[in-house]
């Protein structure tokens, strides 16, 4: 580690080793006796092949600099970790490994780190310099990001984490706005692809025994039961991001963690489409599907998930969720690149007789609400029904008067009263009807 520092009498530069830091030093200009600055992390240090030249950013996880890489002539990102975190000799090791691993990833979409090292105590982890910002900052700032813009950056995300699969098997389990960094061109990167875990990992062991890995907010239910993942993880999370793009808001909000992880674990998403109402159907259905508390409801794969979201950037939706049996606990599904390097010849036992697939049912997540068409119809139909039953209540009773008319006044000539006994006729006299004259 070295350090840089002017001096005071000539303002000539003076550059010294850290370990000699703790004594006076002649400036080889002017002869004056300077006391160097302590050791720290900042503009004008070296740390390892690279001088670091301004503060990008800083977190939990470490702080980012820009810093020139002396061996190479370029400008790299460079995170410093936290000293508390680097503690522990396999928290390290693990972290080197899995920065050996995301070295080999090549892809337009991922930001590469490609070397990881120590000096003077401080870790530090070399990266692809990316000239833009991360999707948390741009939503503390803008607030919900506009639809298609934001689909375009969860494609291009999917890409990355397909590629990481299928390729290397690879999950980030981590994916959340801060680690998603978008250029002035639009074009998304995915940073700390594998590694982030290492360090929160670290960071849980800071705090309590059996604390969860991961940031809330964005958790697959699996990922927070402890059980084994697999890519389905990296897609939940991917949905709870763009979830808060969309919305403004994560899908969950609670007072701490365990209320937030609760909810993930528990309750249903409330559809992104009554959080804003100016967002697509096609895209409200496409996050709860990302975001299905049985990961056997998500997609089949991440190819099914880019078709999905081909289709809402057309302005169409995404055909309804089939059910398919989640794998069981402990296992991982093979990805397509696993199952290509397969070697035939490995296998030799018979291959069992083909069976009957059943087709496996739909489930419908989201029952469409009926239209201000269908409502019309609905009441023209029941107005007919109506008429009709009035109409025909009119007919049966113009029906019944007409009978009536038809038979006339009632006639009791000839006709006896139960019980009275026939009187013969009178015949009026010529004095009237009364008698005799």
């Amino acid at each position: 580690m070295l350090l840089r520092f002017p001096c005071p009498q000539c303002n000539t530069e003076i550059e010294l080793d850290a370990t000699r830091a703790n004594a006076d030093v002649a400036c080889p200009s002017c002869s004056e006796s300077v006391a160097p600055p302590p050791p720290q992390i900042g503009p004008s240090v070296t740390l390892g092949n690279f001088l670091i030249e301004r503060r990008l950013g800083e977190g939990a996880m470490g702080d980012v600099f820009l810093a020139l890489q002396l061996s190479m002539d370029r400008l790299v990102a460079l995170k410093v970790l936290p000293q508390a975190l680097t503690r522990e000799a396999r928290i390290i090791a693990r972290f080197r490994r899995e920065v050996r691993m995301s070295a080999r990833l090549e892809h337009p979409n991922i930001v590469t780190a490609f070397e990881a090292g120590e000096d003077f105590g401080h870790h530090f982890l070399a990266m692809t310099y990316v000239e833009g910002e991360n999707l948390g900052a741009l939503l503390e700032r803008d607030g919900a990001m506009d639809e298609k813009k934001a689909m375009q950056i969860g494609r291009q995300i999917t890409e990355a984490l397909r590629y990481a699969w299928d390729e290397h098997q690879m999950l980030h389990r981590d994916v959340k706005p801060t680690n998603i960094m978008v250029e002035a061109s639009g074009r998304a990167r995915l940073m700390d692809l594998g590694i982030s875990i290492c360090l929160n990992e670290a960071q849980s062991t800071l705090t309590s025994a059996g604390m969860v890995v991961g940031t809330p907010h964005y958790m697959s239910p699996e990922q927070i039961r402890g059980e084994e993942l697999d890519w389905r993880a990296d897609s939940y999370s991917l949905g709870a991001t763009l979830y808060h793009l969309v919305t403004g808001g994560t899908p969950f909000k609670g007072t701490g963690s365990v209320e937030v992880i609760s909810q993930h674990l528990n309750n249903p998403v409330v559809p992104a489409r009554e959080r804003r109402t100016s967002l697509s159907v096609g895209l409200s259905l496409l996050l709860e599907r990302m975001m299905a508390k049985d990961r056997g409801h998500r997609h089949r794969s991440w190819d099914d998930l880019l078709r999905d979201f081909d289709l809402v950037l057309a302005g169409k939706r995404p055909p309804l969720a089939p059910i398919h049996t989640a794998p069981t606990a402990g296992s991982v599904q093979a990805s397509p690149a696993a199952t290509r390097k397969k070697d035939p010849a490995a296998t030799t036992a018979p291959a069992p007789e083909p069976t009957k697939e059943r087709v496996p049912p739909v489930i419908d997540f989201h029952p469409r609400r009926p239209t201000r068409l269908t409502r019309r119809r609905v009441l023209i139909g029941l107005s007919l029904v109506i008429l009709v039953v009035c109409l025909a209540i009119a007919i049966w009773r113009a029906w019944v008067n007409m009978n009536k008319q038809d038979e006339g006044p009632a006639s009791t000539h000839g006709v006896l009263e139960p019980g009275r006994a026939a009187e013969p006729p009178e015949t009026a006299g010529p004095g009237g009807a009364d008698g005799p004259a």
